[in-house]
């Protein structure tokens, strides 16, 4: 019995080993073909930035690999009343671009309706993984998977955003991938037994008539109706 339940923890551990593997150890040269122009999201996010006067733009971070030289930024949405923070990010994974436009657009619509949402602050980092983005690769230069580094902090891109947020609290934090294997739209809940918001923000995505995913399935983890509820590890 007792062998029974040593196979079983054994088993349980390894799984949880491989869902939280980053999947990549080795770098990558310097000399990549570059996929995205780093400067046409400066541009556009510039040119949002100076149409709206509860707009701003800062550096908090430089990326550096030999001559591939890029800033982070963080753009923040201040209303006259602040009565919740909520961060946004894109582009932690170089291959889901997605993410990034979304981010983008967000910054676009608040300087062309900054009353759209009310009393919530925003800030918004549109590209954790700058380099990974311009080139089109779910990590860093380092072969570091930046999302899986937020323990360690080996990467420069997870070092950047701990100091950023480092001392600040949040309403809502919302970081955006993309799956290329998923039909629909679906979510990550860590360690929080409420899913009213989750489900709330499923159903308006169903409402607009987009597909929500039923069928991920992430080792031990898969979707419940567009939500995975996972624990903190």
């Amino acid at each position: 019995m007792k062998r029974n339940w040593l196979i079983l923890a054994l088993g349980i551990l390894l799984l949880v080993s491989l869902s939280c593997a980053s999947g990549h150890e080795v770098g990558f040269p310097e000399n990549l073909p570059v996929a995205r122009d780093i400067s046409s999201l400066e541009s556009r996010l510039s040119s949002a930035v100076s149409s709206c006067d509860r707009l701003s733009m800062k550096t908090i971070g430089q990326i550096s690999y030999g001559a591939y030289q890029s800033p982070v930024w963080v753009v923040s949405f201040s209303p006259a009343v602040i009565k919740r923070k909520v961060l946004l990010s894109g582009g932690i994974h170089g291959n889901e671009p997605a993410g990034v436009e979304a981010m983008v657009q967000m910054v676009e619509m608040l300087a062309k309706d900054p009353e759209k949402y009310g009393n919530i602050a925003f800030d918004i980092i549109p590209v954790v993984n700058p380099w990974g983005w311009s080139h089109d690769i779910r990590f860093n230069q380092e072969g570091c998977d930046v999302n899986r580094d937020f323990a360690t902090f080996k990467c420069q891109e997870s070092a950047v955003i701990r100091d950023f947020v480092n001392g600040k609290r949040y309403t809502l934090i919302i970081d955006s991938h993309e799956d290329p294997d998923a039909k629909g739209f679906y979510m990550y809940q860590y360690a929080n037994p409420d899913t009213w918001l989750s489900r709330k923000v499923i159903n308006t995505v169903r409402n607009q008539g987009y597909p929500v995913e039923q069928d991920v399935n992430m080792i031990i983890l898969r979707t419940e109706d567009g939500l995975i509820n996972a624990p903190l590890w």
